[in-house]
């Protein structure tokens, strides 16, 4: 099951109650930054903070939502893959989602996965908007480590750490996708994994 259409968040409540809170309270930083281990469920996390907020789960599961324009690697049509990097024909279509007017007053988000994947040239261009953010846009970017990144998209963004699942959590996840798999297995595969269900 992929992030986009996952309706149970296992471990990180928390946090996403605490981001949620903020967002109540007008609080919420407008730039995010997740940052924990490749497979912890920072893009899951992600999609539960955009669906309680936009209170939509069809459109955001359908890939298809007015609200959300995500920022990843683009397929090669020439090489049949996705690029490795996030380059800049990835932000094609940015400008126009930013530009228009949505039709009621709900947020929108724009969700960069790996954001420790997009080239200089890419960041260079979406430092510019992170700079001068528009009213009610809120962006998420998803990193497992940081050291690629400007210091300067870094410094505006709220950094939110996103750490290993506890054997609990880690245990009722497994549980869910693999039912048949035993007790046993599930504390083997919890200190293999550290904690990352991914």
């Amino acid at each position: 099951m992929t992030p986009q259409h996952s309706t149970t968040l296992y471990g990180h409540t928390d946090i996403l109650q605490r981001l949620l809170q903020a967002y109540v309270q007008q609080h919420l930083h407008h730039s995010l930054l997740f940052v924990g281990p490749e497979g912890v469920g920072k893009e899951t996390l992600a999609y539960h903070l955009m669906r309680t907020i936009l209170k939509d789960d069809t459109r955001l599961a359908s890939g298809n939502h007015p609200h959300l324009f995500v920022i990843h690697p683009v397929f090669d049509e020439k090489k049949q893959r996705f690029k490795r990097d996030i380059t800049l024909d990835a932000l094609a279509g940015l400008s126009n989602f930013l530009r228009l007017s949505p039709v009621d007053d709900k947020p929108r988000f724009i969700l960069v996965n790996p954001a420790d994947g997009m080239n200089p040239q890419t960041q260079n261009a979406l430092l510019k908007v992170l700079e001068e953010p528009p009213a009610n846009v809120f962006f998420i970017l998803l990193a497992t480590q940081t050291a690629a990144m400007l210091p300067t998209i870094r410094s505006r963004c709220l950094i939110v750490p996103v750490p290993p699942l506890n054997e609990k959590d880690f245990t009722r996840g497994l549980l869910h996708l693999v039912p048949e798999i035993t007790m046993d297995t599930a504390e083997t595969y919890f200190a293999m994994a550290e904690g990352v269900i991914g």
